[in-house]
């Protein structure tokens, strides 16, 4: 557990300087405030609620759903790195165990999405959960934990239930001895999880089918074809995301030892074979629905989504690497001289994409949206108790991340005030909103753009009397802010965030 202590260090550090990779990282914060203020009686049927209610339980201690969140996602992301080099050291070998350690605690993805408040760490800790109890003998336990990766995250259903359900069948894929009532009993725990969430979706919105709308969003340009011609117009998407992608937040050693590994398990070369059979069971499991999920969804090869997907397979994934790098290093060993160079080339091979990788997304982070959180903070400080915040996105729900939160107005959810392009008309709609911030936003769907395309220069602008004063800008994001000042209205307090 050494590792897992060395992973909350890293991944607390990183959180103080990873601001996320897009607006949707932000997303769960309204989410958990909603869910504190129902006083937990809400529940956003689009999304598993566990990681909400965990959040939210965390955020009553904490003060901000924020702070909340990211102790629960922090804790998860070092239970995984810990949980991952237990398994590696106790079923594959001690070797192994140390790669898989400081694989997991650096592996940028698994990092960086650990340091945010994702719900990624708390499904990628009970999955690995699971597995090291039904890996244990322990069944019935494993059906519980199940539960708690299902409601995190519905990938359980389509990767963990295939593996336990096979390894409950099959007895090579298992350790044993194990008793069939508690293979049955767990078994039967998993399809109660996933029975019991179908009736409470059934029960709220009038059908059984929890998963429709996420593969509808994310399948949404391939909509007029049938399964096959998705798969075929995805096959080019999968050939680009595994020949490009996944070197670079893994590097070629993992890439190419994890067949190794793989054939090692399935030959017996492991401590505990039937458990290691288990994990790589998983592994696959894990890495063939994140294939199918690439096949079929609608986004580029470069899109963030399919290395936030890959990531949910990778505590499994990176174990069976470390044990074919492990063992390829013992074999050669009886060459003197060799498997030192060759170790340290494994190393070399990996760590540098990684470092790359984990160090490209934290300086865009900090340009794009730790501009944004830090004008956020400003506008929180600056203005008056009672005026007014105009925003959207990330620095919308930034300030509202607390309970007693200041009011902001939202671009995209203006009414038909003010009329867009008119300048007079949105002057006087700031003084009559008591407006004394305005974040505006390139966007189109945002729609600042549309109503307000005099902001787009990060020019002062006179409106009806009001003077708009840039204050800063972002031109990667697109993003301008401005300060509101008029007669009779009280200076802002400092003047500027930086």
């Amino acid at each position: 557990f050494g590792f897992g202590g060395l992973a909350l260090l890293y991944r607390s550090f990183l959180a103080w300087h990873y601001y996320g990779w897009e607006e949707g990282d932000y997303g769960n914060l309204g989410l958990v405030l909603g869910t504190v203020q129902s006083n937990f009686t809400y529940v956003e049927t689009e999304h598993m609620p566990l990681y909400v209610w965990m959040a939210g339980a965390m955020s009553l201690l904490t003060g901000d759903v924020h702070t909340g969140g990211l102790v629960v996602a922090l804790v998860m992301g070092a239970l995984t790195v810990a949980l991952g080099t237990w398994c590696a050291a106790k079923w594959l070998s001690p070797e192994a165990g140390v790669v898989t350690g400081a694989l997991l605690t650096a592996q940028p993805d698994l990092a960086l999405m650990a340091s945010t408040t994702l719900r990624t760490s708390t499904y990628t800790a009970f999955a690995l959960a699971t597995i090291v109890a039904a890996g244990s003998r322990r069944w019935i336990l494993a059906g519980v934990l199940f539960g708690g990766a299902f409601l995190t995250r519905f990938d359980g259903m389509l990767s963990l239930l295939p593996a336990l359900g096979l390894a409950a069948v099959i007895p090579p894929l298992r350790e044993e001895p194990s008793k069939g009532r508690d293979r049955a009993v767990g078994v039967a725990l998993v399809g109660g999880w996933i029975g019991l969430w179908a009736a409470i979706y059934n029960a709220v919105e009038g059908h059984p089918r929890f998963w429709e709308a996420v593969v509808a969003r994310n399948t949404a340009s391939y909509e007029e074809l049938g399964v096959l011609d998705r798969m075929l117009k995805g096959s080019e998407t999968l050939w680009l995301v595994g020949g490009k992608v996944m070197p670079d937040h893994l590097g070629w050693v993992v890439v190419t030892m994890f067949p190794f590994g793989v054939a090692l398990v399935g030959r017996g070369v492991a401590r505990r074979v039937g458990a290691s059979r288990l994990l790589v069971l998983q592994a696959l499991a894990a890495f063939g629905l994140f294939c199918l999920t690439v096949l079929l969804s609608a986004y580029r090869w470069d899109h963030n989504l399919y290395w936030r997907w890959m990531a949910l397979s990778l505590p499994f994934l990176l174990p069976v690497a470390a044990h074919g790098a492990t063992e390829l290093a013992r074999l050669v060993s009886r060459r003197q001289g060799f498997a030192p160079v060759l170790a340290l080339g494994l190393a070399l091979a990996t760590a540098l994409p990684m470092y790359r990788q984990t160090w490209q997304q934290l300086i865009r982070s900090e340009q794009w949206f730790g501009t944004q959180v830090r004008i956020a903070e400003w506008a929180d400080t600056a203005a008056p108790s009672d005026a007014v915040v105009l925003a959207d996105l990330v620095p919308a729900t930034w300030i509202g991340r607390r309970p007693d939160a200041r009011s902001v107005l939202r671009w995209s959810q203006l009414g038909d005030e003010p009329a867009a392009g008119d300048k007079e008309a949105f002057g006087r709609w700031l003084r009559r909103e008591r407006v004394r911030v305005v974040i505006w936003f390139r966007e189109e769907w945002v729609g600042a753009a549309r109503r307000a395309p005099f902001l787009a220069a990060g020019e002062p602008v006179e409106a009806d009397g009001l003077r708009l004063v840039p204050i800063t800008r972002e031109d990667g994001y697109g993003i301008v802010a401005y300060r509101v000042e008029g007669d009779g209205l009280p200076p802002l307090s400092p003047a500027t965030p930086f």
